[in-house]
């Protein structure tokens, strides 16, 4: 993950490109999809669309982080949403402390606030 720039979860790569964070769905949506989507995920999906190539998404997560959780609970909503389309999830557990530590963020980020805070 950290290799893939991946600095916290949940970290979603679609089409590498890296998307961070539960309220960037829409951009992975977008991503996938090929069409702008909103944040509703109302985005109507082309007949089309079943002969365009499997996507990929692969979804960094974290089994201790609650933002994992809240993330990857709208994958499966996410991957239905955009039917016809066929997307196959990579499902990659890490351990984000190990991430902190390589890309040398203090393991807990909130308690290293910058002087201006």
């Amino acid at each position: 993950a950290a290799e893939r720039g991946a600095f916290g979860v949940p970290s979603f790569w679609a089409n590498d490109r890296l998307y961070w964070g539960v309220d960037r769905m829409c951009l992975v949506e977008t991503d996938l999809s090929g069409q702008k989507a909103d944040m509703l995920r109302l985005a109507k999906v082309p007949l089309d669309a079943a002969e365009r190539p499997v996507q990929k998404l692969t979804v960094y997560f974290d089994f201790s982080s609650p933002w994992t959780f809240l993330g990857v609970s709208q994958v499966s909503a996410l991957v239905e949403s955009l039917r016809p389309l066929r997307i196959t999830v990579e499902w990659v557990p890490i351990l984000l402390g190990a991430v902190f530590k390589a890309i040398g963020t203090p393991v807990v980020p909130m308690a290293a606030l910058s002087p201006a805070k």
